[in-house]
């Protein structure tokens, strides 16, 4: 919390800096992408734009993230947010309500139902990446055409060919390239991946690649600084103290290669 004077950084002259008391008891804030709660809470928050959104269920956190990643902040950071809109199932989610037979895929606000197994199997979709949720949650989607032929797949998919290493996400109507592992790893799962025809492939136009998620802790594989990544930037955080004191844990850090993170710009330092 101190005001640097003199050379940057601690100097033999002035220490650290001047005491700032007001710097010193403003609450931590986290980075976009951080998932949030308090010790004596239930409720779980991403942080978006600055506002936090609640996670309306355990299915839909599952659907977009990791119990590691979960930090705990003071009840002094989260009442420092403001509200953001809940946050629903990440699109493609395939969706049941306990005793409905029907099958939908999410899709933004919306849910598509998929209107036999035959169209499920043929689209690649897996029994087991169902999640079961209960009718109240199901009826906050709004039901948009059904899904009914084998010709495309909807946003939110992730696709690739039988023999092309390549997985791409359609999102815009566009085939979004993840272009590592690592990426992958810090947003998806491997049995999410549908295959589809090399014919259908051609049709997405290319869209732009995919990152690693927000809030996601990196570093490359021959560097010891370690980065978290905000949408299209990296911030060093300048120490261990402060990695602890924001809650992150060491064995979240993805290990990357170093053309990976210069895709990023570099932010100011946490």
């Amino acid at each position: 919390g101190a005001d640097d004077l003199g050379a940057p950084g601690k100097d033999i002259y002035f220490g650290y800096g001047r005491i700032n008391a007001a710097n010193s008891i403003t609450p931590l804030t986290h980075v976009d992408g951080s998932i949030i709660k308090t010790s004596g809470e239930p409720e779980v928050y991403l942080l978006e734009g600055g506002k936090k959104r609640h996670i309306i269920s355990p299915e839909v956190f599952h659907s977009w993230f990791d119990w590691g990643d979960l930090i705990i902040v003071s009840s002094s950071e989260m009442s420092s947010y403001a509200a953001g809109d809940d946050l629903t199932f990440k699109p493609g989610t395939l969706i049941k309500a306990s005793g409905d037979p029907k099958v939908y895929l999410v899709e933004g606000a919306n849910k598509r139902h998929i209107v036999s197994p035959e169209i499920f199997v043929g689209l690649g979709y897996q029994w087991a990446n169902i999640v079961l949720i209960p009718l109240s949650e199901e009826d906050k989607y709004n039901r948009a055409d059904d899904i009914s032929s084998l010709g495309s797949h909807i946003n939110g998919t992730l696709i690739k060919t039988a023999d092309a290493p390549e997985i791409y996400l359609l999102d815009g109507g566009k085939k979004r390239h993840i272009p590592n592992p690592e990426v992958f790893i810090s947003r998806y799962e491997w049995a999410e991946v549908v295959l589809i025809s090399d014919n259908e492939m051609s049709n997405y136009a290319g869209g732009d690649r995919i990152g690693l998620r927000p809030g996601s802790l990196a570093r490359a594989a021959n560097q010891p600084q370690v980065y978290v990544i905000t949408d299209t930037t990296k911030r060093h955080i300048s120490s261990p103290a402060v990695f602890s004191l924001l809650g992150y844990r060491w064995e979240r850090i993805i290990i990357t290669s170093e053309s990976e993170l210069n895709n990023y710009i570099t932010g100011e330092d946490l």
